[in-house]
């Protein structure tokens, strides 16, 4: 009886042992998943939205996991990430605390979010942020102020469509700037190229030293009415002193805070006035600059039947870029051939602007001896200066081409045929005297000798340069074909991109390189060697470049699809692929 109540007493007492350690092993756990706990914490709820925040996420305990931050790139951009972990010990107790510190900046204004970011197993508790508006000054200011500043200028302050203007950045910093970073001026219906290198400089404004950057850019509207130039804006890091401890998180000594601080600056919008093209302005090309001309580089010395002759001209503009210089269109009269080489395009960038240059070089092979003249040149312009038309002008060039050593100096007219009669070649008559009259004088048969002599030689040497004139045509025209494998690319692309002024000048520099002897000076010409389909298209072409409408677009497709369709020959003619009527003028 007494070893049984023992026995019983004993099973109690393990019994309550047992819940006694599984209650304290409940409390150990507890108490632990209490210490790991995740918290996030900003520095600033309300900011500009220039300005940026320090977000910080403090796991304590042992869970692990860095923290998920896709979810911030919505409406934050990550300018930093760091990481760091101490260790505490107390009542002889560690206990681990990781920390990562983001550096965040707003992309727009408005009431932003910070969501629950996932760390391990845990999440933080959702932030929200108010970001305010900055106002756009409209307008340079005279006075910078803060540590960095931006003034955009535009002169002149209005222009005419495709004219030049110079735009100018001053960047006002009285602190040390780290891995700095300006846009570019952005505008639509422009195109701004930058101009030179910087200019650096120091000036003294409100009683503090500003080191300033001058920058410029050439900006060419490309149609008329109020032209808007949004701000610029620099994103950057103002340097500064110290071991990196952040006041905002005790104890945490972040390595962003040791290279500077995040900054965001933007500059005034600029406006531009811009007027259209003159409504007495007749000329085909539109071309506004300071100034234009026109440069002739001529080889001196003889020219000969069969010797190529190089001339090279120069079209030049101060204000103007070289895409948009015209081709130099230079007819060559009867007698003359003709291998234009590919243009050669420069542009000069200056602080004042861009000086464009456009060379174009055009092998001339003469074929008969004669007196030629090569037309002037007229190219006409807009002077910006004087809001008047002016010409460039280049006079017209004669010169003497002499036959080939050898070659015949004269031609003989033909013998007009008389009707009714037949024409019979006449024998030559040959004189023989096979011995000396009597009493006679002996026959100087030695100079006879020697001048036939001398004849076979010249002939010799003619027949030389004959073939070797013609090997140098065949070295050019073969040149001339390689050269239009690329104007048929930029007619295709031209056509791609809808731009009617691109592929007039491509199908015109096209057809002076398969037809040299044709005068391909306007698209109607073009347009006369090709059949079918492709002088629709042409003469649609024409007809937009000519009787412009407002607001119309002209569309390349069609005539993409006729260029690649057409039957073109080796000899680069367009063949028809079936004969029809020509139209009537009067239709009914």
């Amino acid at each position: 009886m007494v070893a049984w109540m023992d026995a019983r007493l004993f099973g109690l007492r393990h019994g309550k042992i047992i819940q006694t350690a599984l209650l304290l092993l409940a409390m150990l756990l507890w108490h632990h998943q209490a210490l790991a706990a995740v918290t996030a914490q900003v520095n600033r709820y309300n900011i500009g939205v220039d300005g940026t925040i320090n977000l910080s996420i403090e796991v304590s305990g042992n869970d692990r996991g860095d923290p998920d931050t896709a979810p911030l790139r919505q409406d934050f951009e990550i300018l930093s990430r760091s990481h760091g972990k101490s260790y505490n010990l107390t009542n002889g107790s560690m206990s681990e605390q990781s920390t990562w510190m983001l550096v965040l900046r707003p992309r727009h204004a408005g009431i932003l979010h910070i969501p629950a970011l996932k760390v391990g197993g845990k999440h933080t508790r959702p932030i929200t942020i108010h970001v305010r508006k900055i106002a756009v000054r409209q307008s340079p200011s005279g006075q910078p102020t803060g540590r960095v500043w931006i003034d955009m200028a535009v002169k002149p302050a209005a222009v005419r469509v495709q004219q030049q203007a110079i735009i100018t950045l001053h960047v006002y910093q009285s602190a040390k700037l780290s891995q700095a970073q300006l846009t570019e001026p952005k505008s639509d219906h422009a195109i701004i190229e930058r101009l030179g290198k910087d200019k650096n400089y120091q000036v003294s404004r409100n009683g503090r030293t500003w080191a300033v950057t001058e920058r410029r850019y050439a900006i060419f509207p490309q149609q008329h009415g109020l032209l808007h130039i949004a701000p610029v804006q620099l994103d950057g890091s103002v340097m500064r002193g110290g071991s990196g401890f952040s006041l905002a998180f005790p104890g945490f000594a972040s390595p962003f805070f040791q290279s500077g601080q995040p900054i965001r600056v933007q500059s005034n919008a600029v406006q531009l006035s811009v007027s259209a093209m003159p409504s007495r302005w007749k000329s085909h090309d539109w071309l506004p600059a300071k100034r234009v001309w026109i440069q002739e580089d001529w080889p001196a010395g003889e020219i000969r039947v069969g010797d190529p002759v190089t001339r090279t001209l120069t079209l030049k503009a101060d204000g103007l870029s070289s895409s948009q210089l015209p081709r130099i269109i230079t007819p060559l009269p009867s007698g003359l051939k003709g291998y234009p080489d590919q243009p050669v395009l420069k542009d000069d960038r200056q602080a004042d602007g861009i000086h464009g240059s456009r060379q174009q070089k055009l092998a001339i092979i003469p074929i008969r001896a004669g007196v030629y003249t090569l037309p002037g040149i007229d190219i006409t312009w807009w002077n910006t200066q004087t809001g008047k038309k002016e010409t460039a002008t280049l006079p017209a060039r004669t010169f003497r081409v002499v036959a080939a050593p050898g070659a015949s100096t004269s031609s003989s007219p033909p013998v007009p045929q008389i009707s009714g009669q037949q024409s019979t070649p006449l024998k030559p008559v040959v004189k023989r005297t096979l011995n000396p009259a009597p009493g006679g004088r002996t026959f100087p048969w030695k100079w006879l000798a020697l001048f036939f002599l001398s004849g076979w030689l010249l002939t010799i040497l003619w027949l030389w340069r004959l073939l070797h004139g013609r090997q140098r045509t065949r070295e050019l025209a073969r040149t001339a074909s390689t050269d239009t494998t690329a104007v048929r690319r930029d007619i295709v692309k031209a056509c791609q991109q809808h731009d009617a002024k691109a592929c007039e000048q491509a199908l015109l520099y096209l057809g002076r390189l398969l037809w040299p002897d044709e005068n391909i000076n306007n698209l109607a010409a073009f347009a006369s060697c090709c059949h079918g389909a492709l002088v629709q298209e042409i003469n649609s072409l024409d007809r937009y470049l000519y009787a412009k409408k407002e607001g119309a677009q002209w569309q390349g497709d069609k005539l993409l699809q006729a260029f690649e369709q057409a039957n073109w020959s080796p000899a680069g003619k367009v063949v028809p692929q079936e004969r029809q009527a020509l139209p009537s003028l009067y239709p009914d």
